[in-house]
């Protein structure tokens, strides 16, 4: 064991800069892909899932900054900062900031959570902004030691990388224009977008099984503005935050589904989901999750409550 001591309006185009944060945090901007990943390498059979919802047992956790040393946490500690797939373009959840270029919402706040008990206090956070296809990529081949980007639990994601308990839990909706009445049983037949690679692509397959597959969610919503398409399906704190920026665009009453996202990691730091799994249920006990859901998530998504975590998986 030992311990290292210390040292939101979102536009449409994502700026390119350094990020300086009260967390010394910085940033490397990364190119958005607009496909997703092909299938799974042939190798060790992925286990089987059964329930996606369930996770790794919390495992006790350490004081800031004392990690043990032959860990994730631990080779994440030697580097000096942690690595986070995050995006940027997403009011309440990760947005930047126009006047500052900071990086602000309620999964940033739960990355720092994280990078504090690894690093101690002002430890390094190195943010990427990565879709949704690309950050499944970088986590298979460790460029990322983490995603915190809407990862919705799935027997997909499952497959190729390490889940934690969610986060957040909420439901999908649709952005349509305020002339049109939304009805989600013609939604198939509806020019719909959502990005590629995302679990809410594959949450409404069933309804549009040929969706225009955005590179991001604003990517969706200038298409939208641009009249090549009449919906866009998302989470509902992510629609809130879309819909705001255009006054011609509503968020529908109706669901489409509910969705729970989660932390993402290397399919192998499976001690790094539990130590994860350990945080977010201190910030459940200690109120700071709220807190930031209140003040992040609550003007986009309404009222909400931490999910219940589903432990167990082995």
């Amino acid at each position: 064991m030992r311990r290292l001591l210390p040292r939101r309006v979102t536009g449409l185009l994502l700026a390119v800069g350094l990020l300086l944060t009260g967390c010394s945090a910085s940033y490397r901007p990364t190119p958005l892909p607009s496909d997703p990943p092909g299938p799974r390498t042939p190798g060790s059979p992925p286990r089987p899932c059964t329930d996606p919802l369930r996770s790794y047992d919390p495992m006790p956790l350490p004081p800031a900054g004392s990690v043990p040393t032959n860990s994730s946490m631990g080779r994440v500690a030697d580097r000096g900062r942690m690595i986070v797939g995050v995006s940027s373009d997403t009011l309440s959840m990760a947005s930047r900031e126009a006047g500052t270029g900071e990086i602000t919402g309620f999964e940033i706040d739960l990355a720092r959570a994280i990078a504090e008990v690894i690093l101690g206090p002002g430890g390094k956070i190195e943010f990427r902004v990565v879709g949704p296809a690309e950050a499944q990529q970088q986590v298979e081949t460790g460029e990322l030691d983490l995603v915190i980007d809407q990862i919705g639990l799935s027997c997909t994601t499952w497959a190729r990388a390490a889940l934690s308990a969610p986060y957040l839990k909420t439901e999908l909706r649709a952005i349509t224009r305020p002339s049109v009445q939304f009805n989600p049983n013609t939604l198939g037949s509806t020019p719909t977008c959502v990005p590629a690679g995302t679990h809410s692509q594959e949450l409404i397959r069933a309804k549009v099984p040929n969706p225009v597959l955005g590179r991001t969610w604003s990517d969706c919503l200038m298409r939208f503005q641009r009249g090549e398409v009449d919906v866009v399906v998302a989470p509902l704190p992510i629609a809130g935050g879309l819909a705001r920026q255009d006054p011609y665009a509503k968020v529908s009453d109706a669901g489409l589904g509910e969705i729970q996202f989660a932390v993402m990691a290397p399919q192998r730091n499976v001690d790094m989901i539990r130590f994860v799994n350990a945080v977010l249920a201190q910030r459940v006990g200690s109120g700071e999750w709220q807190r930031s859901y209140d003040r992040w998530v609550r003007p986009y998504g309404g009222d909400g409550r931490p999910p219940t975590p589903t432990y167990g998986r082995s």
